[in-house]
């Protein structure tokens, strides 16, 4: 569907829109194969018009995976040894695999997009503020995130906090603000 006018659009023209962009950001159901290959056809599309590189920023990547993900897209590793070291599960197999396997034929860069889930998790857990929690990690975890996140208690924050509850959503909400910068 065209999001601006809720009418349903086509893939050639939704490609020929996304051309003139500098992004294209592709929301998902995580597992969702239906979902999968449209994010195939879509990035096959945008690289068979040639108009530029096309690379892909994928959140389902964790950013201290990147290394083990470059190894694999440069054949310096092996697929089971790629899957066991970024952690993918049989659904990867399904949906996001052919994404990589797409990557690594053309050539086209993929970036670990999201912030590592251990550093997430630690977040969620302290009391610190960010730039305090941020400055006591090491240089290289610093690398991993962004300088910077919120929690702005705004219509966001208020689904989010209908949906787990008044307890949870407080040190919740400080993770998935801070996966949403990131």
């Amino acid at each position: 569907y065209d999001g601006r006018l809720g009418t349903r659009t086509t893939l050639d023209a939704f490609v020929g829109e996304a051309l003139g962009t500098d992004l294209v950001a592709f929301g998902e159901l995580h597992g969702h194969p239906v979902g999968a290959e449209y994010q195939l056809r879509l990035v096959k599309a945008l690289d068979a018009k040639g108009a530029r590189p096309v690379a892909l920023a994928m959140e389902f990547f964790e950013a201290d995976h990147q290394e083990a993900l470059d190894a694999y897209l440069a054949g310096e590793m092996d697929e089971e040894t790629f899957k066991k070291e970024t952690g993918r599960n049989s659904e990867y197999d399904a949906t996001h695999a052919p994404l990589v396997e797409w990557a690594k034929a053309n050539g086209a860069p993929v970036i670990a997009a999201n912030a590592p889930r251990k550093l997430v998790r630690a977040y969620r857990k302290t009391d610190l503020d960010y730039d305090a929690w941020r400055a006591s990690l090491s240089e290289e975890e610093r690398t991993w995130l962004p300088t910077a996140t919120s929690t702005i208690e705004d219509a966001y924050w208020a689904r989010f906090a209908a949906l787990k509850g008044a307890k949870m959503a407080k040190p919740f909400f400080r993770s998935q603000s801070l996966w949403d910068v990131a």
